[in-house]
């Protein structure tokens, strides 16, 4: 119990030093931009593009310990005897999905609301010719962040069935993905 959380702990430690480096960055920029820039800036641009690419190892780390440790310990059996298999299935997946999820929704949605505070929510520097609201393209890309990470959660998933180890379903799920 004690080393899922640890490892859960830092991987939203990793997570949040990309999210740092890059607002101390953007801090260091001397021409000031919008809010919109700055959330751009900071999600989608430099050290998040590193993000982006090792994410799936973050995912999987994140999804496949906690459910390993519960389907290979006395947790299964335990439950089993309590409760249905179908049940302890689709609670797991939610709390996989869930897990997967929120740690880049709320970096996101804290990066866009922080922009919006030291900057204000103009939007002069902020081009986008598909969307014209960038307030739309904002939640259309935090919402976009769900699926991407459920994908990833699902592959690592399917990946720990079969292969059952989880260091080589963590590498496969990276060269996968």
């Amino acid at each position: 119990m004690v080393i899922k959380n640890k490892t859960k702990i830092i991987m939203y430690i990793v997570l949040l030093m990309f999210w740092i480096y890059n607002l101390i960055y953007f801090f260091t920029i001397s021409e000031k931009l919008d809010g919109f820039s700055f959330w751009n800036y900071v999600m989608q641009e430099k050290s998040m593009y590193l993000l982006q690419f090792v994410l799936p190892v973050i995912v999987s780390i994140i999804t496949l310990h906690p459910f390993s440790n519960k389907i290979s310990g006395s947790y299964l059996k335990n439950y089993l005897l309590r409760d249905r298999y179908d049940k302890f299935l689709k609670r797991e997946i939610i709390n996989i999905y869930l897990s997967s999820c929120l740690p880049l929704l709320i970096i996101s949605s804290i990066t866009f609301i922080i922009g919006c505070f030291i900057y204000g929510p103009t939007y002069s520097n902020f081009y986008y010719k598909f969307v014209m609201n960038p307030f739309l393209y904002v939640f259309i890309t935090i919402i976009a962040y769900i699926p991407f990470t459920c994908i990833m959660a699902n592959l690592s998933l399917i990946l720990y069935r079969y292969l059952k180890k989880i260091s080589i379903t963590i590498v496969s799920s990276f060269v996968l993905f």
